[in-house]
């Protein structure tokens, strides 16, 4: 149910992926939308969607690390809260009213005839 999986990303202090096989994995984006920073496996889509002002990514694997980078959040209020913030505004470029500027710009530019211009 959405309502409780808001209510664990809003008592998480860190969100946490290891997953090797995600191709574009939406769940570090969520836990972005709530403020929380994450830990996630330097592999496949989690690369390309946990930018390094919002969360650490670590080698798949590498257990050391990755409890390294969750004492760090843990002990240093200050970077978490940074990299939280970070996370909410990094995932605003998703949100419906984003997405949809986009494609209207893509539109427009289609009906003005201007196939090469990027929204």
């Amino acid at each position: 149910k959405p309502e409780k999986l808001e209510e664990l990303y809003c008592a998480a202090e860190v969100y946490i992926v290891m997953s090797t096989a995600e191709t574009q994995s939406l769940s570090p984006m969520q836990g972005f939308a709530y403020g929380v920073p994450a830990v996630a496996a330097r592999a496949r889509g989690l690369a390309n969607f946990v930018p390094s002002d919002a969360g650490f990514l670590v080698e798949p694997g590498n257990v050391e690390e990755v409890a390294s980078k969750l004492e760090l959040l843990i002990t240093d209020t200050a970077l978490h809260d940074r990299m939280g913030a970070a996370g909410v505004e990094y995932v605003q470029q998703f949100s419906i009213p984003a997405i949809a500027d986009q494609w209207e710009k893509i539109y427009q530019n289609a009906i003005a005839g201007n196939t090469k211009a990027q929204p």
